[in-house]
């Protein structure tokens, strides 16, 4: 769980809309889902494409990440830079390498399921971020307390896009690629789905108010 590298898919893709929100986009702005064709370093093509093969032209941000539209998500990446994504992942807590291309949208960087969900704990945590750690508490055989963690949370992403987010994601599990994640005891919940070619690897992070947790498969 912390030490194996996995892509995450469309599970990457709830940091690039942050990354846009803190830019100054908004869920509501609109991107465009047509066909597009990139020429990459080695003079070849990349024409990434939906799961489903089909396009819906103008679409909102919200919209996008909701129903995890691959196309809308690149050009979103497009414009908020490579680097400057790369930059936002490392103050969630990503700390693996991740390749500088426009496939970092489509999650072709492998992180680990640590990193993901604490990045995702960031944003149920009101953007404080908290370095994720094992030993609560040691203790001596007489109870006395020998060792107690000291949590330091880091304001890492702004309030305010932490909640946004959350918003979009807990569309996500209501109607969206999340849907089969639906809990039914009342408790509200957020979370996205992320899939890699031929479901090599496929994952669902998500979070309630009182816990953060990934599952992955592969």
């Amino acid at each position: 769980a912390w030490q194996a590298f996995r892509q995450p898919g469309s599970a990457f893709k709830p940091v690039i809309f942050a990354a846009a929100l803190e830019r100054g986009f908004g869920a509501a702005d609109l991107l465009d889902d047509t066909p597009v064709t990139y020429k990459t370093d080695k003079k070849k093509t990349w024409t990434p494409e939906n799961f489903t093969k089909t396009y819906q032209g103008k679409v909102t941000l919200r919209k996008a990440l909701v129903q995890s539209l691959n196309v809308p998500t690149v050009k979103l990446l497009e414009k908020v830079g490579v680097d400057e994504t790369v930059r936002y992942a490392r103050k969630l807590g990503v700390k693996s390498p991740l390749q500088p291309y426009l496939s970092l949208a489509l999650g072709s960087s492998d992180v680990t399921l640590m990193e993901l969900t604490s990045a995702y704990a960031t944003f149920a945590n009101d953007g404080v971020y908290n370095e994720p750690y094992f030993v609560e508490r040691i203790e001596d055989r007489n109870g006395k307390v020998l060792y107690q963690h000291q949590a330091s949370g880091v304001q890492a992403v702004d309030p305010q896009t932490a909640r946004l987010v959350t918003q979009v994601l807990a569309a996500n599990v209501t109607g969206g690629t999340g849907r089969n994640a639906r809990i039914t005891s009342g408790q509200p919940a957020a979370g996205k789905t992320g899939t890699t070619n031929d479901s090599t690897d496929v994952w669902f992070v998500g979070y309630t108010p009182e816990l953060s947790t990934a599952v992955w498969m592969g």
